[in-house]
């Protein structure tokens, strides 16, 4: 053991068993690595971000190492700033002006509200006058309805909207006996089929276009619907007819409506 008299000569001891390892030696007080930037470098780069206080921590490091030729990285800007007293502030975008808009093809005249003497569903007079003349009797055999071809149209194409079952027709349409054989007896006669393309026809004269087109596209569906093909896969030709029947009613109501407002 070595024993000191005096306070320099417990120093030298203390210094001599620390160069051999028998002490730990002192570490800075605070810990830690010495800092990159001193008070000297914090004002200059306190300067700097005087001059241009709307850089980020990227230009303002890069501004930096250009103009002392140091590299310091963004965490060291970043720690520096803070000691600096600055702290993060998000800035504020410019509200966004909205791009201007088309006026809506949708137009009053496309819209229907349910009134006191229909539904939404029912056929307009205008629509009316475009679908009576296809529905002219061929020939003046058998004796008179006892629905209007009109309402019996309104509740078909009620139906076809809603989705209801034949029995839940609203008291104010006929029967919904009547409605349903009116319905089958049109599907059967081929009546959809003839009323379709007289439309298609209406509407093309309407577009100034050729009663035929001249010219067609082939496509083909490239997105997945089934894992199952073949004959498990559902084709048009095995829809039912009554299917085919209500893609007809739609498509007639929407010409029908096209024409009504055109």
């Amino acid at each position: 053991m070595v024993l000191a008299k005096t306070e320099e000569e417990r120093a030298k001891v203390q210094n001599w068993a620390r160069d051999a390892g028998l002490l730990p030696r002192q570490r800075r007080k605070g810990g830690g690595r010495k800092p990159v930037l001193d008070q000297a470098r914090l004002e200059r780069l306190d300067r700097l971000l005087q001059a241009n206080r709307a850089m980020t921590a990227d230009e303002l490091a890069a501004a930096y190492t250009a103009e002392t030729g140091t590299a310091v990285g963004k965490s060291t800007v970043a720690k520096a700033m803070k000691d600096l007293g600055y702290h993060k502030v998000k800035l504020k975008r410019p509200p966004s002006t909205p791009a201007p808009q088309s006026p809506p093809r949708h137009t009053e005249q496309h819209r229907r509200e349910p009134t006191a003497q229909g539904y939404p569903s029912a056929l307009t007079d205008r629509e009316w006058e475009v679908l009576e003349p296809l529905l002219a009797k061929r020939d003046g055999r058998g004796r008179p309805s006892k629905h209007t071809k009109r309402q019996l149209f309104d509740a078909v194409f009620y139906q076809a909207r809603t989705g209801t079952q034949w029995r839940y027709l609203p008291k104010d349409f006929p029967p919904w006996p009547a409605v349903w054989a009116f319905f089958w007896r049109a599907r059967d006669s081929g009546l959809y089929d003839r009323m379709l393309d007289a439309l298609v026809v209406l509407w093309r004269r309407a577009s100034d276009r050729d009663d035929a087109p001249t010219a067609g596209i082939v496509d083909s569906q490239t997105a997945k619907t089934t894992e199952k093909g073949g004959f498990a896969a559902k084709d048009y030709e095995e829809t039912t007819e009554s299917e085919k029947a209500w893609v007809y009613i739609a498509m007639i109501s929407l010409l029908t409506h096209r024409l009504g407002v055109t």
